[in-house]
């Protein structure tokens, strides 16, 4: 189990208001118009490289979700940063996979993905991971 969403790598540190509860950590994100924080919305959009990262200050870990209203805190990474991010429950996938959003803050891997356009590659990983039964923190590399 990850400990940490950032694992190597630069990448800047950023702060908005959770946009809704249920964000969780490792969620790829977007600012909505009111300045917000929110799940990135379109499956296989473009992304800013925005990745929830831990309230690690109030005493939380990866596993505890943002409640709506709440300071999130956020990193966008650089390409070839690597960190651990959220995997959408019912992927299986191997080290070398490309990640797109699911459109829901989740990542899928570019062949899961149903809207018929992917426009933007988000991530590779950087290991094996079964997240069939649940969504599951795994680690990968920014594009």
């Amino acid at each position: 189990m990850a400990r940490r969403i950032h694992r190597k790598g630069d990448f800047r540190h950023e702060e908005a208001n959770a946009g809704a509860a249920g964000l969780y950590p490792g969620m790829l994100v977007q600012l909505a118009s009111d300045g917000d924080v929110e799940a990135h919305s379109t499956e296989g959009g473009y992304a800013e490289r925005c990745i929830l990262l831990e309230d690690a200050l109030q005493g939380k870990t990866v596993s505890d979700a943002y409640t709506s209203g709440a300071k999130a805190s956020y990193g966008i990474f650089a390409p070839g940063s690597e960190f651990n991010g959220l995997i959408a429950a019912g992927e299986n996938v191997t080290k070398g996979t490309k990640m797109v959003s699911n459109g829901e803050g989740k990542f899928i891997a570019q062949a899961s993905a149903t809207s018929g356009s992917v426009y933007q590659i988000v991530a590779v990983m950087m290991e094996a991971v079964d997240a069939s039964a649940a969504d599951t923190l795994g680690a990968m590399r920014m594009l």
